[in-house]
């Protein structure tokens, strides 16, 4: 169980900072994977098109959707911020998330050792299921 304690207000003020920066950066990505897809996007009128030219698309499209959850869930962090609610301690021990692990999973909920931990449990279970997942990890 998380051990509440009292985050300061640089810290909120410096993960808010982060956060920004991460949108910022996550926003000019998806806008470029939507260019790059919309320009990889055969046109179906012309003699000789192939469905497998609109792989370069595809594969656009799906990462600007991809980068969009990711930019979803830091909106949703900065939310929280924006609330007074505290932000970057783990759910676990209660101890603050780095900033490196934050600029890396702005939305984390968890320390890296719990994290580790985490998914080592989690992977356990997979395999106690007969589950395999290649490069789970």
């Amino acid at each position: 169980m998380a051990v509440a304690r009292e985050v300061s207000e640089d810290r909120q003020t410096e993960l808010m900072e982060i956060f920004i920066r991460v949108r910022r950066d996550l926003d000019a990505e998806i806008q470029d994977h939507l260019r790059k897809g919309k320009d990889a996007t055969p046109d179906k009128t012309q003699t000789g098109y192939d469905p497998s030219d609109s792989a370069g698309s595809d594969y656009h499209f799906s990462m600007a959707a991809s980068k969009s959850v990711g930019l979803k869930k830091v909106e949703e962090a900065l939310e929280h911020l924006k609330r007074g609610r505290p932000y970057g301690d783990c759910s676990v021990c209660g101890q603050e998330i780095s900033e490196r692990r934050l600029r890396a999973v702005p939305f984390a909920i968890r320390c890296t050792s719990c994290e580790d931990v985490a998914e080592s449990r989690d992977s356990g279970r997979r395999r106690h299921a007969g589950v395999s997942y290649l490069n789970a990890r």
